[in-house]
């Protein structure tokens, strides 16, 4: 198999087939038991797409006020995972906390998953109105100073998701292994203010692609995932590519914070087609 996961083939069959599924799902109720100030609710979960597979969600809640905490657990079984020839289970062990006025809104939270990536990731979310952001990585800006992270450059290592009322857009970045002792054997230089940082050696890749402060210490398989989406209710459609995971992750991101990058393993488009029963806790 390739580094670059595999797309699922957008055709008339299989946008039918998920809007089946879809469908499907939809009209398979939660079971919820309110509780006072508590809730207790259980779930059907199901993908369907780049990514497919059913389970289950259960989740605990407790509302004070404007002020709200929860705890959840999420098992999914799924088969060959974006592409990455994976058919595990994955669990997701999840803690949020919130504070909502009902028109203004603000959540952090963190997710421990297991399974065959097993990383811990953190997650910011901000609502105003119909409108709302989901941030979600396992170090970057706030996350790894709040601790929601494991503080790697792994995996699921970043995805944003805008909405306004049903609509969305945004984006999902996979790659393979980078924690933080496969980061310490990164050659470092150290700047005035003790923080080590790559040096500038302007590499340019097979495609013509510069990277400043060269490749980050990847081990193991080079998985790759650069979704860009548009998005309605569960289901979401665009385009898979790394130049849309290059560009976000190396150029952006990683220019921000004078780091090297993850190695281009393809230069083509592909496209990207997923459905998802709704998660608070994660955008994965």
């Amino acid at each position: 198999m390739g580094a670059l996961g595999s797309t699922a083939v957008l055709t008339a069959e299989s946008i039918a087939n998920g809007i089946a599924t879809g469908a499907a799902s939809s009209m398979l109720p939660s079971v919820n038991f309110p509780i006072g100030d508590w809730n207790i609710s259980l779930s059907l979960a199901v993908a369907f797409g780049n990514a497919s597979g059913i389970g289950a969600n259960f989740a605990v809640g407790y509302n004070d006020g404007n002020w709200g905490f929860s705890a959840g657990v999420g098992i999914m079984a799924y088969n060959n995972y974006y592409g990455f020839g994976k058919n595990a289970i994955e669990v997701r062990n999840s803690i949020m906390a919130s504070w909502d006025d009902g028109t203004t809104g603000v959540s952090l939270g963190t997710n421990a998953w297991s399974g065959d990536f097993l990383q811990r990731t953190g997650m910011i979310g901000f609502r105003s109105g119909d409108f709302k952001i989901m941030y979600e990585n396992d170090g970057g800006a706030g996350i790894k100073h709040l601790g929601l992270g494991d503080r790697n450059d792994s995996y699921r290592t970043a995805a944003l998701n805008i909405g306004i009322g049903d609509f969305t857009a945004g984006f999902n970045l996979f790659t393979g292994r980078r924690n933080r002792e496969d980061q310490q054997k990164e050659i470092k230089i150290t700047t005035s203010n003790k923080k080590g940082e790559n040096p500038v050696i302007n590499y340019v890749d097979r495609f013509g692609t510069k990277y400043k402060r060269g490749y980050v210490n990847e081990v193991g398989e080079k998985y790759r995932l650069g979704a860009l989406t548009l998005g309605y209710g569960g289901f979401r459609i665009g385009a898979n590519s790394e130049k849309v995971r290059h560009a976000i992750q190396d150029v952006v991101i990683h220019g921000l914070i004078k780091d090297c990058g993850f190695m281009n393993t393809s230069w083509q488009w592909g496209g990207f087609y997923q459905y998802r029963t709704y998660n608070p806790f994660t955008s994965w």
